[in-house]
């Protein structure tokens, strides 16, 4: 029998209809629908409020160690430049150990016997920096003692490095192979067996320190120019200096990264979620 156009409207009416009260887990199809239109308006609109430069770049990322790999003797670099990290330990200590992360895949922990060696490489040695990792300590750390770094001058310097310092609380300092300029000091509240973000940069203007996206003090003016290619040294190091004449670090890091740009202070909060 052939529908006559009423017919076939009536069905298409009550096909929609039965489209409607399908039930999933006690929600309908309408009242699923509808939820996701309001969140992919919200999104929307979300993004749409985001103030210009508030996300940086992810190109200007020169080295970006993960630590997820959760096994094994290689931390792979993503940043396209191929700088792999070989996890390494000194004559009779151990080499840095795999360990679960909340929210994330996975982290190293180490002893203060050895760290994560990366090959020198020109990618790693801008004049303008932004060094990024998170880190966990426990209370009690030693005098200099190394977080990361780029190359050595003996025991006097790196290129640029997180340290503990005179005082064992934080810096992110640069020097040109002789002066070294400090940031200010984090303070030693930051080893309290929790992560923090950290994140040190310099424009050749300030050096300038953030914890947890937020700047410590005012920064130190200096218009130094970085210095590579030293003379003992020029491997890039996560968890100690490049020789063995002070302390390696003692705790938790996790999410390496090397720029070449100052990121601004809403780029550095952003990522410090």
């Amino acid at each position: 029998m052939i529908k006559t156009a009423f017919q076939s409207n009536q069905s298409q009416q009550k096909f929609m209809k039965n489209i409607y009260k399908i039930q999933w887990r006690g929600i309908s199809f309408k009242k699923v629908f509808g939820l996701c239109l309001s969140i992919v308006t919200a999104l929307a609109i979300n993004l749409m409020q985001i103030p210009a430069g508030f996300a940086a770049d992810s190109t200007n990322i020169v080295g970006n160690w993960h630590l997820d790999e959760g096994r094994g003797k290689v931390a792979q670099d993503s940043s396209g430049n191929f700088n792999p990290g070989k996890l390494t330990a000194d004559t009779g200590g151990t080499a840095p150990t795999w360990i679960a992360r909340k929210f994330d895949t996975a982290a190293l922990k180490f002893a203060g016997q050895g760290s994560v060696e990366i090959a020198d490489s020109p990618a790693l040695e801008p004049a303008n920096i932004t060094l990024e990792a998170w880190v966990k300590r426990s209370p009690g750390a030693a005098s200099s003692e190394y977080v990361i770094s780029k190359g050595a001058a003996e025991c006097r310097v790196a290129s640029y490095a997180f340290y503990t310092g005179s005082s064992k609380g934080l810096f992110f300092y640069v020097s040109d192979g002789k002066t070294y300029i400090e940031s200010p000091d984090a303070g030693t509240n930051i080893w309290d067996d929790k992560w923090h973000h950290v994140a040190g940069t310099y424009d050749r203007q300030t050096v300038k320190l953030y914890v947890d996206g937020k700047q410590v003090g005012n920064g130190t003016p200096t218009t130094l120019t970085i210095g590579y290619g030293l003379p003992t040294n020029d491997k890039f190091y996560i968890g100690s200096y490049g020789t063995n004449c002070v302390p390696k670090f003692r705790g938790d890091i996790d999410e390496v990264r090397v720029w070449n740009q100052s990121l601004t202070d809403s780029e550095i909060s952003n990522r410090a979620i």
